[in-house]
This record gives structure tokens, C-alpha cells and sequence, in this order.
């Protein structure tokens, strides 16, 4: 987790950065699946080299902040599965934006159709047949 304290700024600077800070917030509330995918995926490839070995729970708990998921630890006392309880939420981009090359190409292929595909289906307002 990451923290910046800004000091000494005057209240118009103040304000900027308040303002900036909210639309990064804003940003994140209202990302499509399609954008949070893509999102997740991205961060992916950064961060692990876009290797599967490489992504630990943390890395998890970091996408989920950035997408501004809440993750609740659930502790099972008849298991120790609780990583993976913590994920159920947001396990649905993570199967898909954790793919590799091919795969990955044929994913967002296909995530380019579905947004073809709203575009195409969207009625101009005013028309209701």
C-alpha cells in the first residue's frame, strides 16, 4: 500500500489535488468489465513479466485496491483456503486478465467484439420500437 502526503500547498494547489484525486476515483467506479479486464491484464504484464509463477496473493490485493474492490478475509475452519475465499468476488477477471500470449490475443479479441457489438445495438434516444 502506497501513501502521499503533500505538504505546504497553497489552496488553490490543495484543490487540484483534491480534485485530481477524485477523478481517479471517479475513473475506477464506473470502468466497464471489459476496461477492468484489460486493467488487470495490463498490470499483469508489468508487474510479473506476464508469467503466472509470478503473481503472488499480495499482487492480488493490489489489483483488487487499484479496482477499488473490498476484500474481506473469510475464515473457513474447516480449511485454510482463505486466499482463495478472498478473491471470489473478482475471481472472473482474474481468470481471464491472467492469461498468456494466444490466449490472451483470442480474450481481448474477443472483449474488442463485445464492444463492437454495444455500439452497433445502441439506439439513438427518442426511438422506442
Amino acid at each position: 500500500m502506497k501513501c502521499i502526503i503533500y505538504a505546504s500547498l497553497s489552496d488553490t494547489k490543495e484543490k487540484l489535488v483534491a480534485w485530481d484525486h477524485n477523478s481517479d476515483n471517479e475513473y475506477w467506479m464506473f470502468m466497464t468489465f471489459i476496461q477492468r479486464v484489460r486493467c488487470i491484464h495490463s498490470e499483469f504484464e508489468e508487474k510479473c513479466g506476464g508469467d503466472k509463477i509470478n503473481f503472488t496473493v499480495d499482487f492480488r490485493k493490489e489489483c483488487c485496491m487499484e479496482l477499488g474492490y473490498q476484500i474481506e478475509k473469510k475464515i473457513n475452519s474447516k480449511c485454510s483456503r482463505v486466499n482463495i475465499d478472498l478473491f471470489r468476488g473478482i475471481d472472473n477477471i482474474f481468470q481471464l486478465a491472467f492469461r498468456t500470449r494466444e490466449i490472451w490475443e483470442l480474450i481481448n479479441e474477443i472483449l474488442a467484439c463485445g464492444i463492437t457489438l454495444a455500439l452497433k445495438t445502441r439506439r439513438p434516444k427518442g426511438l422506442n420500437h
